[in-house]
């Protein structure tokens, strides 16, 4: 098959979406069961023993060659993403949401304990400073 003779391209932009989406899927399956990426605030619990873990990496296998054979059928080229682009837009989000937690802002779900906006505030600066200075050198800004 190829994507010239069968796949309009509006077609073709909706294959290649539902295959990314089957691939960041399968991207979690694997984070999961390597069980080491959570951080200090994200933990993922997880029953699976070793020989399922096994099981499921080989059927995860089994799926993504199955999803590259599709892709190689329908001749559908990777999406390319800036890595610098793709760091910024998380730390950028990242740095919305603490902003959007500062004490002054954060009265809004109710009155801030001053005791905790004390704490709060420079804890906040020192981390949206470090964030946003993470951002300019991710942005080659710095």
């Amino acid at each position: 098959m190829t994507n010239e003779t069968r796949l309009n391209p509006y077609q073709r932009t909706a294959v290649a979406a539902a295959l990314r989406q089957l691939e960041g899927a399968l991207n979690t399956v694997d984070a999961v069961l390597r069980a080491g990426g959570d951080g200090r605030l994200t933990v993922t619990a997880s029953d699976i023993g070793a020989d399922e873990r096994e099981r499921l990496a080989a059927q995860a296998a089994d799926v993504r060659a199955a999803l590259s054979a599709l892709a190689d059928a329908c001749r559908l080229d990777p999406l390319v993403r800036d890595g610098r682009r793709v760091m910024a837009a998380a730390l950028a989000l990242a740095w919305e949401g603490l902003e959007d937690i500062r004490p002054t802002r954060l009265g809004r779900y109710g009155a801030v304990d001053p005791a905790l906006a004390a704490t709060l505030e420079p804890a906040l600066t020192t981390l949206i400073d470090l964030t946003l200075a993470l951002l300019r050198a991710v942005e080659g800004h710095e």
